[in-house]
């Protein structure tokens, strides 16, 4: 069950490479490159601690009313 729109969104740009992640929900995230050559992969990212979890990282830097 995770929603069509994430709630955050990165975006990394290493050398020559670009990446997104979106976050969905504090359980949920998926990562793809920039130029969609490959799929979406999903990752639970539930058992991350919350000092290392990228939705309580978005929550905190980005915050949403």
């Amino acid at each position: 069950n995770i929603n069509k729109k994430p709630l955050y969104k990165l975006f990394f740009t290493f050398k020559d490479e670009k990446y997104i992640i979106n976050i969905y929900n504090k359980d949920i995230c998926s990562i793809y490159p920039w130029d969609g050559y490959y799929n979406m992969d999903f990752i639970n990212i539930s058992n991350i601690p919350i000092s290392y979890n990228l939705y309580n990282l978005c929550k905190y830097i980005i915050p949403r009313d």
